[in-house]
């Protein structure tokens, strides 16, 4: 089932909402803590905890990916190998063989615990061949979340369509002329933008289209107004980036009679490996330096921290002293011939090479540590809750007890959490 205690989401206003486009296992990390921000602003409400999965968002190219660590602590980027079907709803998409095989070699490629083999099994009961990728993103959530309590909601149900029709239908007829509507037409799965031309509307290709014969979904603009309309919504949990666009909806709530639910902001939190801990006090440096600075960046500076000659001075020394010899040469009247002083150049950017290599010889070490930790840390360049699903971690801390660790350390004022 896609939804659970319905009586309870239409009676009660403590419904405390957050929501997530499907991304296969769950989403990235910061959707587990909106859902585990969800669960806790419910348990101190009374309320009910609703986890809006957006199965209408056609954007497949944001999530055929499956990031991870593998078993050696490099970064791995798999990807589900199935061609996009523009606009298509992606909780319409099949799941195939090619996004079992995916699933399969994730687990294949994270080191090996007692805990593998089990979630391999439970990914792969999710996602059976043929289910709606709504409905494996659905099943994912139930297994992960169920034991809170929480609600899984999928738009696409017939009855909560039905409820937004005379929602977008106003918003279709306040869309002022030559501007897009605030929500999509569906046609056969794939959502439409379209665009409001005198007494018609018209498509991107420039189609005419009769809204009145279609099924209308929300768009960005309207999609928190049917979403708090619909459940009375207490709280909504967001991150920084619906904040900052829930903000900017007073009109969309003023036009439609409707207060905005209180906005709690959910968890941002960096995870700090026990291995990653230790290689951290070895470099002598703290897991906020490596975050949102560039890979590369880290591991230069910790070579730099680490070596015992700035290799860049000593380059700069030669060069001065190169200079010096020949101007010394020109003073007592002897002809330096262009190919010596070539010669000489390629000589000392020899000299220069060979040390820099004997000091990343010496260093290895050092920088592979600065490289698993900038993997572990600030993946790909992003922050880890963009890039890692939560079985990254259940795999190695606990299987799906993880997520009670993670729900018992749930605190939207820490940005850090050691394991």
């Amino acid at each position: 089932m896609l939804r659970r205690n319905d009586k309870q989401m239409s009676d009660t206003s403590n419904n405390i909402v957050t929501g997530q486009q499907l991304g296969l296992l769950g989403g990235p990390l910061y959707s587990t803590y909106k859902t585990l921000g969800a669960i806790r602003r419910a348990e101190q409400v009374g309320g009910q905890a609703i986890f809006w999965l957006e199965s209408n968002d056609s954007d497949f190219l944001e999530i055929k990916f499956l990031k991870l660590l593998d078993a050696n602590g490099a970064v791995r980027k798999l990807e589900w190998a199935r061609e996009p079907t523009e606009r298509l709803s992606c909780g319409l998409l099949p799941v195939d063989n090619a996004l079992r095989t995916a699933i399969e070699s994730f687990f294949n490629l994270l080191r090996q615990t007692e805990y593998t083999s089990l979630l391999r099994d439970l990914a792969l009961d999710c996602y059976a061949e043929g289910t709606q990728l709504r409905s494996a993103s659905a099943a994912v959530m139930h297994e992960l979340f169920g034991k809170f309590g929480l609600s899984v909601f999928d738009p696409m149900q017939d009855d909560f369509r039905e409820f937004t029709q005379p929602i977008l239908r106003r918003e279709a007829e306040l869309t002022p002329d030559g501007d897009q509507g605030n929500f999509f037409v569906v046609e056969e799965g794939r959502r439409t933008a379209v665009f409001k031309n005198g007494t018609t509307w018209t498509t991107r290709d420039d189609r005419t289209i009769d809204i009145n014969e279609h099924v209308l979904v929300p768009n960005v603009k309207t999609r928190s107004i049917c979403q708090d309309l619909h459940f009375k919504t207490h709280t909504y949990v967001a991150g920084p980036g619906e904040i900052k666009y829930i903000n900017e909806l007073n009109d969309v709530y003023a036009r439609h009679s409707a207060a905005k639910p209180a906005i709690e902001r959910r968890m941002s939190l960096t995870i700090i490996e026990p291995n990653v801990q230790r290689k951290l006090k070895k470099l002598d440096v703290e897991a906020s330096a490596v975050i949102k600075t560039r890979n590369e960046e880290f591991i230069e500076s910790i070579f730099r921290q680490h070596s015992t000659i700035d290799l860049d001075v000593a380059q700069e020394q030669l060069l001065s002293h190169k200079s010096m010899f020949f101007s010394d040469i020109a003073d007592s009247g002897i002809a330096v011939t262009p190919t010596f002083k070539t010669d000489i150049g390629k000589a000392l950017k020899a000299l220069v090479k060979k040390r820099r290599a004997e000091e990343k010889e010496r260093l290895a070490t050092v920088t592979r540590q600065a490289e698993t930790v900038a993997n572990a840390i600030y993946p790909y360049n992003d922050l880890q809750e963009r890039s890692f699903t939560v079985f990254q971690y259940m795999n190695l801390y606990g299987g799906l007890e993880f997520i009670d660790q993670l729900y018992e350390n749930y605190d939207p004022s820490r940005d850090m959490l050691t394991i």
